[in-house]
């Protein structure tokens, strides 16, 4: 399904509220689903398809860019933990 420039503006609006709201303002990652939902045709399954790769993305890059500051010693503390949940579950 085609995707207009107003919807490509609004879907680029969303990449931003997401972004904004993994720093600490709340309320704007939930408005960004329904919003990108308008913007692609209405279709909330395409929409939050559609975000989560952003929102891993975001991630990737905040681990690249806060990387110096990691507290490893406690990643290292969770790590096994996670590690055997992911083995569980996956």
């Amino acid at each position: 399904m085609p995707v207009d420039s107003w919807g490509w503006a609004l879907a680029i609006t969303c990449a931003l509220m997401s972004g904004m709201a993994k720093t600490g303002v709340p309320g704007l990652g939930i408005l960004a689903v329904p919003l990108l939902a308008l913007a692609i045709g209405g279709d909330s399954r395409a929409s939050t398809g559609l975000l989560l790769p952003l929102l891993c993305l975001a991630d990737c890059f905040a681990v690249f860019w806060y990387r110096k500051h990691a507290r490893w010693d406690h990643i290292g503390k969770l790590l096994p933990w996670v590690v055997a949940a992911w083995c569980r579950d996956g």
